[in-house]
């Protein structure tokens, strides 16, 4: 298994030296091992997830609709299973 070091990664990651000192201080990837003064990561490594960035309003207004949408889908289909005149008949 080949490894790189922390210039490295931050380079093949696009996010700084530093962050990357961060995350293999909390440990994201259990394969990531420290050698004397050296974080020795995984060349196969995947970049975690971004846990600061966050939906803007209108992303969260549009999954919210979409969850209500759904929710009014199930409905319909429920109410017409139950119904003497299936709707898809109608």
């Amino acid at each position: 298994m080949s490894y790189l070091s922390v210039k490295q990664t931050s380079e093949k990651g696009g996010i700084s030296v530093r962050r990357v000192n961060i995350l293999c201080s909390e440990g994201w990837n259990p394969e990531i091992t420290k050698t004397d003064i050296y974080w020795a990561i995984p060349a196969d490594a995947e970049k975690p997830k971004d846990a600061r960035i966050k939906l803007n309003t209108w992303e969260e207004g549009v999954l919210n609709e979409e969850r209500r949408l759904k929710d009014l889908c199930l409905l319909v289909e429920e109410s017409s299973e139950k119904a003497l005149v299936p709707l898809h008949s109608l």
